[in-house]
């Protein structure tokens, strides 16, 4: 099912439903313009679109939705980039599909190599999301919600994890994260969209700018498995404190992971 959210005024929106995919979209047409098409599959963001100066909407996100696969077992097959999803239970990887905590060392579902990546084989990613739609006095949206039992990929205790998707005042997109455990459990969950802010893919990143407030980074292998240090960012390519240019010399010196 695919449900069309346009929403027109504060308190009223207006509900389209077609048998076309399974997807979401959202336009707030209180305070802009940006539209945001979601999926319950994954909990992912499809698409993000912005008018240009012309006004024709353009795609902002490199993600596999855009494309129209017919169901979300060939979007599984086209997105082993994580183009999109939700990823959890745990974000990045785990070194040897396993970690220790409160004394007891837990198994995990190797997916990349040796190692766990983004929650295991079937992460957050490729799990079917329940949501609604919410809203505030400025913002309207999706709320997703998924709950993962105690022992799922191999990690302990029931999660109740929620991510709510909202569009608010000048054209700004809010990504709002929540999870409630009943025992002590690795949680790390963030949305995986590759961006490109050129619209439509007209030219590559090389000159967007990026910043990022972050004091500290983690170092990583070979494998790009955290080393467990926590370094600070000064004079090295991650302090990006300040506004800084992507630029092919700039990416070419900084490390990946």
């Amino acid at each position: 099912m695919c449900i069309v959210f346009f929403f027109k005024q504060k308190t009223a929106y207006e509900m389209l439903r077609s048998l076309v995919g399974s997807e979401m979209c959202i336009r707030d047409r209180r305070n802009g313009d940006l539209e945001l098409t979601l999926t319950e599959y994954g909990g992912s963001v499809l698409s993000v679109r912005f008018p240009d100066s012309r006004g024709v909407l353009e795609e902002l996100t490199l993600n596999v939705g855009h494309r129209r696969v017919p169901d979300q077992h060939a979007y599984a097959e086209q997105n082993q980039m994580y183009m999109g999803p939700i990823a959890g239970r745990f974000a990045n990887r785990i070194g040897g599909a396993r970690f220790e905590l409160d004394g007891e060392v837990y198994e995990l579902h190797p997916n990349n190599g040796a190692n766990t990546l983004h929650g295991g084989s079937v992460g957050f990613d490729k799990q079917m999301w329940g949501y609604e739609m919410v809203s505030d006095e400025s913002r309207v949206g999706v709320k997703f919600t998924l709950e993962s039992e105690d022992g799922q990929e191999g990690y302990p205790g029931n999660l109740h994890v929620s991510c709510s998707y909202l569009v608010g005042p000048d054209n700004t997109l809010h990504m709002k994260y929540t999870g409630v455990a009943d025992k002590a459990t690795p949680c790390s969950l963030t949305n995986h969209a590759y961006w490109n802010l050129s619209g439509d893919f007209k030219t590559p990143i090389y000159s967007h700018q990026i910043r990022l407030p972050s004091q500290f980074y983690l170092p990583v292998d070979n494998e790009s498995i955290p080393t467990g240090e926590i370094e600070p960012v000064d004079n090295t390519p991650f302090d990006l404190r300040q506004q800084r240019l992507l630029s092919r010399d700039f990416l070419a010196r900084t490390p990946l992971g």
